[in-house]
């Protein structure tokens, strides 16, 4: 056996910590190829050999921001003065107040599946999940669209269409047989009017406390926002994971 490194350690202090050697691809498999089926059996008492929900949605928050700041190394000088106090906002707060924001969301999933026998705290589960999963996609897509270039409206595009399909998905597979599929249907598209909903205000509270008028913000297309593109609606506190235009591409 080898002296020991500081990678090494650093490696064994990861695994202590999040249980990665066995249980982190498991459950980023999981997540990847089921993840309505996933969080049903975590939410089922099988949780063993998966990461935690909170563990898993904190950790993958905490990459995306790394990976903006790599993209982004220059911070906010390339922003306007209401763009680069929005990104400032959410490099400070952004964690906490997605906090507050996905314990909301679950509420409104868990409204629109009222009757189906399932309970908060199973929402809030799978809604960990699906933010957690959603902000490993998104540290990814930053990396592409950061390294790679391109049009910034193909990576927006790109997050929107993961985003809707991953929700759909992850909803569909989260209350099979608790509903008929005409019943699920409509129920998570009402979901969706709902999580965009509670995006709108959210999103609107924010930059009201701030004092900045959101049709400013799309003002100028080539400026980028840290966590939205510059010419979309920014994503509540940038941490939430029901917006997007998330890639903080040039």
């Amino acid at each position: 056996m080898g002296r020991p490194s500081l990678a090494s350690w650093l490696w064994e202090v990861l695994c202590a910590v999040f249980s990665l050697e066995s249980r982190l691809p498991r459950t980023v498999v999981g997540l990847t190829l089921d993840p309505g089926g996933f969080a049903r059996a975590h939410a089922a008492g099988r949780r063993v050999v998966s990461v935690a929900p909170l563990h898993y949605a904190l950790a993958t928050s905490g990459l995306w921001f790394l990976a903006i700041a790599f993209v982004h190394p220059g911070g906010t000088d390339s922003l306007d003065a209401d763009q680069g106090e929005l990104v400032e906002f959410i490099v400070s707060h952004g964690q906490a107040l997605n906090l507050v924001l996905l314990p909301v969301i679950a509420g409104a999933f868990q409204l629109c599946f009222l009757g189906t026998r399932t309970r908060y705290v199973e929402h809030l589960w799978l809604t960990l999940y699906f933010a957690g999963h959603i902000f490993l996609w998104r540290a990814l897509l930053v990396l592409a669209a950061g390294l790679a270039g391109g049009p910034e409206e193909l990576f927006v595009l790109a997050d929107q269409i993961v985003f809707l399909v991953y929700l759909c998905w992850a909803l569909w597979g989260f209350h099979s047989g608790t509903s008929g599929r005409v019943s699920r249907a409509i129920r998570i598209v009402a979901s969706i009017l709902c999580v965009s909903v509670v995006s709108g205000l959210a999103t609107a509270l924010v930059l009201g406390l701030m004092g900045i008028d959101p049709l400013d913000l799309g003002a100028d297309s080539g400026a980028p926002a840290l966590g939205g593109a510059a010419n979309s609606t920014p994503a509540p506190t940038a941490a939430g994971p029901i917006n997007s235009g998330a890639t903080g591409a040039r």
